[in-house]
Order: C-alpha cells, then structure tokens, then sequence
C-alpha cells in the first residue's frame, strides 16, 4: 500500500468529522472541525506536523454529501493531497450492520472502508465550472417545478370538487396564481441562462445538438444525461451508462429460484430516467423507430413499463453511438415498415 495513513472525512453543514488511522487500524486522532474562517490546506498541513506524518503519505477518503463534501475535497485536492470522494450509498453497503450513528463513528467507518479497500481509490477530479453551473440550474428548475406543481394541483383539486356554493371566490386564489405566474417566469429565465451556457460552451452544444437529433431525447433531457455523465467523462459504453441510469435489467436468481425476471435497480437518480421515461412514452403510436420497435415489443408479449424500457436501452444505444462518432441521428426506418 502506498500510503501510511488514512483519514476518513464526514463533511456536513458548517463542519466535519475525521478520523485518522494507520495501516493496522491503529487510531491516530479524531475530532470535529468546524469550517467558518477555517483554512482547510493550512488544517492539514498543521495536522501531519503534529502526527508526524508526511502530506502526500495520507489517502483522505470523504464521503460524497454533495455541497457539503464538495468543498473539502476541493481544498484538499489543491494543497496535493490524496482525495477519494467516494459514493455515500457504497460506504453504507460495504458497512454491514450499523447499530449507532454518529458523525465521530461515520469518520471512523469511512476511513476503514478507505483502507480495506484502497486498491479501488479513485483520484478526485473537480468537475467543469460550465458543469457546476449547469447542474446548479437545473437543480434551481426542479424545485420550482415541484413548488408550481404542489401549487398548482391544490388549487385544481378545490376547484375541481369542491360544490361552486362552498367554493371561495376567484379572487382569494389571486395571490397563489400570482405567485405560479412568477414561478412560470423564473422556470423560462433558467432555461434561457442553461441554453445560453451550452451555446457558449463548444463540446456542450455538440452533445445537445447530437442528443436532441434522437426521437425521445428533448432539451431537459439531453441536459440530465450530459449532467448525469459528467458530460459523458468515462466513455460512451452504452451497457454501463444504462446501468448507472437504472434502465438495465440485472439478473435475480438464487438457490432454486431461477425463473426470477430480471429487475432495473432502484437506488438510482429516478429524475433522469423519469425524464427519459416520458420521452419515449411520447413516440410509442409514432411511425418511427421507437414507435416500430415498441410495438414489436408489445406483439412479443412483453408488458409496457418493460417494452418503454427495452425502447430506452435501444434509443441510450444509439444516442452513446452517435456521440462516439460525432454524427447527428438520422432516422432511416422507412414509413411502411411492418412491426413484426
């Protein structure tokens, strides 16, 4: 093993835990540190003075929490220090049984699944600021979406079955409609704002162009799976980004149990495939490749939900092929093509 030290980092709101061991498990120190005025580089390099240990001899292992993790890792990363920003749900799994939780324990945990399992370390890569910003927005346009969503269906919902004689007035929703009209207004300024950034962004608006020329694959979508990706960073393999979205079909078998129908995975980002879903569902009755191979799907005997996703792996396919080889789609299925 490379290095002599770990350090397992639980970053939340305005703070972080760490817990720093050796290679035989042996505790080193711990504490809470609290993040206002503090100087993460000058931290740590305080830290392995008092410790005695070199700065490029510890592997800091930070649970990915998002904002709150992001931060550390980044000044860490520019002071040259080993960082692995790894997935909170794999650390959770390889844990085991959990009885107590606290920050101090979490620290502890992951800095043990960083040195039994520092030979899968993966060295921390900032994302793009172009990324960052987009991800920001689109982030900003999904809860304002949910926020005219919630607003909007309540005010339906009264109007829809509440008797006219009990119902309020049109005026006593004035103030709710106005704020759904600011919301609407809001939600187009940040479409504008995220289109502007991939237009100014060279290898962003090839992928948005190369995307959006697939059926199915609009605007909002093509912006989840380049965010998704990481603007497709690890490659164009198909299988494994259908995977990573959770519209892959994973085998289930075990003992005597083998007619198990495979199953997608669960823990996945449920907005982008959701996204993805409803961009198919739009073209199943259409006189193209989509609609032709969900209908065939369908004659098989296959059930809906599998015969959209058998679509999405189909259309994730091509879209992955396209981008590899730079090309706009091009629908080649001529108008008469038979669907089975």
């Amino acid at each position: 093993m490379k290095y002599s030290f770990i350090m397992g980092i639980d970053a939340a709101a305005g703070k972080f835990d760490y817990h720093l061991m050796d290679r035989q498990e042996t505790e080193i120190c711990f504490d809470e540190v609290q993040l206002a005025g503090l100087n993460v580089q000058a931290w740590f390099s305080q830290l392995c003075q008092t410790v005695d240990c070199p700065v490029d001899g510890v592997l800091v292992c930070i649970e990915n929490t998002g904002v709150y993790s992001i931060g550390v890792a980044y000044e860490l990363h520019l002071a040259g220090v080993a960082v692995w920003l790894e997935d909170a749900f794999q650390i959770k799994q390889s844990s085991g049984r959990v009885n107590s939780k606290t920050d101090r324990l979490d620290a502890m945990r992951i800095a043990r699944y960083g040195l039994r399992n520092h030979t899968d370390y993966q060295a921390f890569v900032a994302d793009a600021k172009i990324v960052i910003n987009l991800k920001s927005l689109n982030q900003q346009r999904g809860r304002l979406l949910k926020a005219k969503n919630q607003l909007a269906n309540a005010i339906g919902e009264e109007r829809r079955y509440v008797p006219t004689d009990l119902r309020p007035t049109d005026d006593y929703y004035a103030d709710t409609e106005d704020v759904l009209n600011r919301i609407t207004q809001a939600i187009k300024a940040i479409e504008a704002k995220v289109a502007k950034l991939i237009r100014q962004d060279a290898r962003c608006k090839r992928m948005n162009e190369v995307l959006t020329s697939l059926p199915g694959i609009g605007p909002v979508t093509a912006l989840k799976l380049m965010l998704k990706t990481n603007l497709f960073a690890r490659g164009f393999d198909h299988r494994r980004i259908a995977s990573y979205l959770g519209i892959a079909p994973h085998q289930r078998q075990s003992g005597k149990r083998l007619n198990e129908k495979p199953r997608t995975r669960k823990n996945v980002d449920k907005a982008c495939k959701a996204s993805l879903y409803m961009g198919m569902l739009r073209h199943v009755n259409s006189d193209n490749r989509i609609g032709h191979y969900y209908r065939r799907k369908i004659a098989e005997g296959k059930h809906h939900n599998s015969a959209i996703n058998a679509v999405s792996n189909i259309i994730l396919e091509t879209a992955c092929a396209c981008l590899r080889k730079d090309e706009l789609y091009v629908e080649k299925f001529a108008k008469n093509l038979q669907t089975s």
